[in-house]
């Protein structure tokens, strides 16, 4: 298993945006796809091959407008985040992010845990093991 995880904010995957006939990814996401990519080849080498399977968390930063009593159950885990962005965008990020850096092609994944939780400062956390 090769695990990484990136103090960044996760940030979900922008429909692409079409200008005169031509399709382009949205700045804010590719920005973050390549940052996502350039932690992981920084960490590991490895291209994988076969079936695979991909954890994500999701750590989303705490609003200013908790309320403080609130504030040590979202850290717990008690309290989750159950606005937007939508988990299965953050989730096709990543998986973009990862294509032809640590997998050949994302069809090779064959299984999925995802989670969006609460954190301290916000992150990404990556585990990739064959299966």
């Amino acid at each position: 298993m090769e695990e990484l995880t990136i103090k960044i904010e996760p940030v979900p995957k922008a429909r692409a945006r079409v200008v005169n006939g031509h399709a382009f990814t949205p700045e804010r996401t590719r920005v973050y796809e390549q940052a996502v990519a350039i932690a992981w080849r920084a960490k590991h080498k490895t291209l994988h091959q076969g079936r695979l399977k991909v954890s994500l968390t999701f750590a989303m930063k705490i609003p200013k407008s908790m309320k403080k009593d609130d504030v040590l159950k979202a850290v717990n885990g008690e309290i989750v985040p159950l606005k937007r962005p939508d988990i299965d965008n953050l989730i096709k990020a990543v998986l973009d992010a990862l294509n032809g850096v640590a997998w050949v092609d994302d069809k090779q994944i064959t299984k999925i845990c995802a989670e969006k939780i609460y954190g301290i400062e916000p992150y990404v956390h990556i585990e990739i093991e064959g299966c």
